[in-house]
């Protein structure tokens, strides 16, 4: 879904809507990022709570940006 975001960003208009777009793009990013990372540590030193919560973020970024495209905040409509 990630990839996807960047194309939609590319054709946005400058302006406020691409800037809060940007943002929650970069949120969803980093979080990603960071799941990423803890998935590949050594198995021995995973931490399941860790993951599992950050998992969780990583949604809750992806669902905002998901709203806020459907909602047409982001000029999507």
């Amino acid at each position: 879904m990630l990839k996807y975001t960047y194309v939609f960003g590319y054709y946005l208009p400058e302006g406020s809507e691409k800037a809060l777009f940007e943002d929650l793009q970069s949120q969803l990013e980093k979080s990603t990022e960071h799941v990423a990372e803890l998935t590949e540590q050594p198995v021995d030193k995973i931490n399941r709570g860790d993951i599992i919560n950050f998992t969780r973020v990583t949604l809750n970024f992806l669902k905002n940006l998901l709203e806020g495209l459907a909602d047409g905040i982001l000029g999507a409509t």
